[in-house]
């Protein structure tokens, strides 16, 4: 980022430990590009298989996961789902908020929902694959 006369307006700190506004680099975009290219992968073949599985109805659904391949691959589309969607909502909630307790509680409150949605998915995927 160049200021006037090709300066930098980065502090010499932030230059030398190349971090962002955020305070996070290029780490935080590397794992949000690795959960989208994760959910580019799996969320085709998820859409796909769930809508042919669908067209037997409840049961075709169950029997699908019960097969361990599929119940694997919705767990993997869940936990990508899931870090992604925290990568990406951390990223809003620190460029866009500014005081710091808000900012503060939606984090803590955006990392507490993804647990949640996580572990209930995960719950789910593992009652219907164990047959319960």
């Amino acid at each position: 980022m160049a200021g006037p006369a090709g300066t930098s307006q980065r502090t010499p700190l932030g230059r030398v430990r190349g971090l962002g506004a955020a305070g996070q680099g290029v780490g935080g975009y590397l794992r949000q590009r690795l959960g989208a290219v994760g959910l580019l992968i799996l969320a085709p073949w998820f859409v796909l298989s769930a809508i042919r599985a669908a067209s037997g109805g409840h049961e075709g659904v169950v029997a699908w996961l019960q097969q361990p391949v599929n119940a694997v691959g919705v767990a993997l589309f869940i936990l990508v789902a899931c870090f992604h969607m925290r990568i990406g909502m951390n990223t809003i909630i620190e460029d866009y908020i500014q005081k710091s307790g808000s900012r503060l509680a939606l984090l803590a409150l955006n990392a507490l929902v993804v647990v949640a949605a996580g572990v209930a998915g995960l719950y789910a995927v593992m009652m219907i694959g164990f047959g319960n």
